[in-house]
């Protein structure tokens, strides 16, 4: 198993240094401004440690334990969730920061930074990973992030969040469907087969695409607080070139298009953020060959609450 050895800057071990951490002005490096550091020092005490990409930066600038993330076995560009939740437990991190350069050097946890997220509502990620495994293992309970602060600078966006344990978050299972012949319409002359607990959705024949949507409208709305994701599962491709596209669209009960996303090509279990507050319909699009299939197992809506919230309570 991968060795994480992890490193903490406390304000002292880095005077030294403070010629190369100024040779370069971070604030205007790193995309971070005023308003920032403000929420940092206001919000934050001098017993919080705080996760960051640039960890003796923020720690020059901030007054603040910091934490940074090396390990030999592993490049930056493969260090994901299990080394992020290994380093919160281990140094009791409270708040994550994410960004521009945490983007940069962190490609696994860039859904910490380009998830929406909607900071009004005090929205609550979990890691992807955690919630591929959470839909196939009720008992598994992840940790995860809380967005307490976000800010832009130039076009580029600095968020905090503060980590959450697992007895802090709340799934919510708002929907889930694995008979789509009995509950789904099916347009451009496509059909379904099933097969060994498998759905395939075949694309007509002389057809490059074929729809389908619900038959009876789906009645979802979600409280303020909630983070909605959608998930689905597909099984093996008999050739992966047969279908070229899919597109997931999520209809409100106005009728309107409120999300759009297009779903990987590959088999297994995948997960979206979603930016939804009601679900009336969902309308997937899938193109490829004539005659060719989508092997489908289920598909999911749920979402993720902080347990504060939800009994009224104001986290820090």
């Amino acid at each position: 198993s991968a060795c994480v050895i992890p490193v903490t800057f406390f304000v002292p071990q880095y005077l030294d240094g403070v010629e190369d951490i100024l040779k370069e002005d971070p604030i205007q490096k790193y995309r971070w401004n005023t308003e920032m550091l403000d929420w940092i020092e206001n919000h934050t005490s001098d017993k919080d440690t705080l996760l960051s990409a640039t960890a003796r930066e923020l720690a020059w600038f901030t007054d603040r334990n910091t934490v940074n993330i090396m390990d030999p076995s592993l490049k930056l560009n493969q260090i994901g969730d299990n080394e992020l939740a290994i380093l919160v437990d281990r140094f009791n991190v409270k708040y994550v920061i994410a960004d521009g350069y945490f983007y940069d050097i962190f490609p696994k946890l860039r859904y910490l930074y380009d998830e929406f997220m909607s900071l009004s509502l005090g929205n609550i990620i979990v890691p992807k990973d955690s919630v591929s495994r959470l839909l196939t293992n009720t008992s598994y309970r992840p940790d995860g992030y809380q967005l307490v602060f976000s800010t832009q600078n130039e076009g580029f966006e600095t968020r905090i969040y503060k980590s959450l344990e697992n007895k802090n978050i709340h799934l919510k299972p708002l929907y889930r469907d694995n008979n789509f012949g009995r509950n789904w319409a099916v347009g451009n002359d496509g059909t379904f087969f099933n097969e060994n607990g498998m759905t395939k959705l075949i694309i007509g024949e002389g057809k490059e695409y074929t729809y389908l949507h619900r038959k009876i409208p789906l009645n979802i709305t979600l409280e303020n607080n909630e983070t909605a994701f959608f998930a689905w599962s597909l099984g093996e491709f008999n050739n992966i070139t047969d279908i070229e596209q899919i597109a997931v669209e999520f209809v409100d009960k106005r009728g309107n298009s409120v999300s759009y996303i297009l779903p990987p090509l590959s088999p297994g279990i995948w997960t979206k953020y979603i930016n939804v507050k009601d679900v009336s319909d969902i309308n997937l699009i899938v193109s490829g060959k004539p005659g060719r299939y989508l092997p489908m197992e289920w598909i999911q809506i749920g979402s993720f609450q902080s347990t504060n919230l939800i009994r009224g309570a104001v986290g820090e």
